[in-house]
């Protein structure tokens, strides 16, 4: 038998709130403290993402793509450090963006 699957989802919104479709959003599954798998995402038009299909397990996600060789790239402004649970959902998941369009901060809205 299957294992429900895991989503996470949200939007990715300017620093007055306005939707940022066509941003690119970065999940990276994360094992030893390390960045393993990533997968990138483009915005709706509404700013919305949606990764689904994914694995119980830990994961990095953020605005932008990661930079595997810096240091502290888990740590980053605007990482979002998630868990995920066998079949479960991480909705509302919202991630602002600055002028230059670099993450400056994120937060989860269960």
């Amino acid at each position: 038998m299957l294992s429900p699957a895991s989503t996470i989802a949200g939007t990715v919104v300017d620093s007055l709130e306005n939707p940022r479709a066509g941003a690119t959003v970065s999940l990276a599954s994360v094992e030893e403290e390390k960045l393993a798998t990533i997968r990138t995402v483009t915005t709706e038009r509404d700013g919305t993402f949606l990764y689904d299909f994914l694995e119980a397990g830990d994961y990095a996600l953020q605005s932008g793509l990661f930079d595997r060789s810096a240091e502290g790239a888990l740590e980053g402004p605007g990482v979002l450090q998630i868990t995920l649970a066998e079949g479960e959902s991480k909705q509302g998941l919202r991630l602002v963006l600055g002028e230059d369009g670099e993450t400056i901060s994120g937060r989860v809205t269960d």
